[in-house]
């Protein structure tokens, strides 16, 4: 009956043993795939904040000529009115 037993035990504690190597070699995968993950995320967390900067360049550099367009504009539409009340002037002489 002992031979049972120990055949039994033998039997069951490799199946055990078995079962836990094929659980490590899942947790190492897993392991993996997140460290993996962590290093995808910081370098895209990178590159996101580098563009973000170039984005903020950008937009500072389209209001800083919108301002200027607006400039050139109210003194063309200053000259543009100096220019009809000249005419308007010289036409009720």
């Amino acid at each position: 009956m002992e031979g049972v037993f120990l055949g039994l035990n033998s039997l069951v504690s490799d199946t055990v043993v078995d079962s836990f190597g094929l659980l490590a070699v899942i947790l190492k995968t897993l392991g993996i795939v997140v460290i993996v993950y962590i290093i995808y995320f910081i370098i895209k967390t990178i590159f996101d904040i580098k563009r973000n900067r170039r984005i903020k360049f950008i937009e500072s550099k389209i209001i800083s000529v919108e301002h200027k367009l607006d400039a050139l504009l109210k003194n063309q539409k200053v000259n543009v009115m100096s220019k009809k009340s000249l005419k308007k002037k010289h036409s009720k002489k």
